[in-house]
């Protein structure tokens, strides 16, 4: 498998454990602009590799496929570019008058930091802090 592949496959888990409704054939066929036979090999990988994938027929009858959470926990880190998106994301959001957005989001930040192990925050707070000043965005203290 490529990193190419690797990387698609691993997102495809993250989107079938981030969402609650799961996800459909028609929505990988779309979202990666793969066939429908494709699509088809990345759901059955995807069950293969992580057994206690759910699936169920929706309201339309379509197939939907959804991994439980917390089990990609060890996959996925967080980098310190996302770090500084969540960062700018509240600025603009605040400079807009957004006040009550901004907090959300702050507060969507803080969960996402809570959940890293202290050594990860430590290692990616220099990088954030960088990426902030580059944007012209002093980092909090």
């Amino acid at each position: 498998m490529s990193f190419n592949k690797t990387e698609k496959f691993l997102e495809l888990a993250r989107r079938a454990a981030a969402s609650r409704q799961g996800i459909s054939l028609d929505d990988v066929v779309s979202r990666y602009e793969v066939s429908f036979r494709t699509a088809q090999r990345m759901l059955r990988a995807l069950e293969h590799q992580f057994p206690n994938t759910e699936t169920w027929l929706d309201g339309q009858g379509r197939k939907r496929w959804r991994i439980p959470g917390g089990q990609l926990r060890e996959f996925f880190s967080v980098s310190a570019e996302e770090v500084a998106a969540i960062e700018l994301g509240v600025a603009h959001l605040n400079r807009s008058g957004l006040k009550l957005e901004g907090k959300a989001l702050e507060a969507n930040r803080d969960k996402i930091l809570a959940l890293l192990p202290s050594s990860q925050v430590s290692r990616i707070e220099p990088d954030t802090d960088a990426i902030l000043e580059a944007h012209g965005l002093p980092p909090e203290k």
